[in-house]
């Protein structure tokens, strides 16, 4: 699992965090102030499912690969 808020914001703090970093800074700014805020709500419900006592936890894996010529 990737933790991505391990503080007492769970799943509210994960929605702004996503909002803030990522793929979405992309087109929210073409976004209302209305669409904004579809998004972040969105964005939290999804996160209450993946809340853990230690944070907001997401099924996911980094691979880091080195290579040498």
């Amino acid at each position: 699992d990737y933790l991505i808020a391990g503080s007492d914001g769970g799943a509210a703090e994960a929605a702004e965090f996503a909002m803030l970093f990522g793929p979405l800074t992309r087109i929210l700014p073409e976004l209302g102030p209305e669409r904004r805020a579809d998004v972040r709500t969105a964005l939290e419900i999804f996160f209450l499912s993946h809340t853990t006592p230690q944070g907001v936890a997401l099924p996911a894996a980094f691979w880091v690969v080195l290579a040498r010529a």
